[in-house]
């Protein structure tokens, strides 16, 4: 993988914690898509600025790595990412999972196209994680837990064992959800709380 390049979507904060992770693990940008130009990707040499995910397709047909860098707060967000994820697929690019060199992955752990896990996360065994789901800083999927396509566990938050994150649903930083529940698709878990499903969560902290 060492010198392979890549299309970085977005080039806002969240995308500076992406792009490390790639960086980190032999990849290198060539070019990237945001509406203004990133000052910031300097030091990364010279690549080339896409105003639009239109432009990028026309110019590029299908060919390269795309990474999307762009991150989700929110259901309405991460449903924007997936949606963006599914674009770049359908127009024939490849979409690898990035993974920190220092986030810990079980080996039967599955890992679909466009996931990415960040800095310190921790996916135990036989876990499942869905095409473009984040797994954020300190975020931990423990095992048989499964994220499904888009869902997003924030900074510091928990699946424990056999939850279920839906599509394009958030588990908010610090958030634990117990185990054996499912969010369904579509929901905020608030940040800090303990979700123990639809019936009820308990504020936590």
């Amino acid at each position: 993988m060492t010198g392979s390049g890549i299309i970085l979507v977005g080039a806002g904060g969240h995308a500076a914690g992406v792009l490390e992770a790639a960086v980190l693990t032999g990849w290198r940008i060539t070019a990237y898509v945001d509406r203004h130009p990133a000052d910031w990707l300097g030091r990364h040499g010279s690549p080339h600025h896409f105003e639009t995910d239109e432009a990028a397709i026309a110019a590029l047909k299908g060919r390269g790595t795309v990474v999307i860098g762009i991150g989700g707060i929110d259901p309405t967000g991460l449903s924007a990412r997936t949606a963006l994820l599914e674009k770049y697929l359908d127009a024939g690019f490849t979409c690898p999972a990035i993974i920190h060199p220092s986030a810990v992955v079980s080996e039967t752990a599955s890992l679909k196209q466009g996931v990415i896990v960040l800095a310190g996360a921790v996916l135990q065994p036989y876990c499942q994680i869905g095409e473009g789901a984040l797994i954020n800083t300190r975020a931990i999927v423990e095992h048989h837990a499964v994220v499904e396509p888009g869902g997003h566990v924030a900074p510091g938050a928990t699946l424990l064992g056999a939850g279920r994150l839906g599509r394009n649903a958030l588990i908010g930083a610090n958030a634990v959800v117990l185990p054996s529940t499912t969010v369904p698709a579509n929901t905020l878990v608030p940040a800090g709380c303990v979700y123990k499903g639809a019936q009820g969560r308990d504020a936590g902290r």
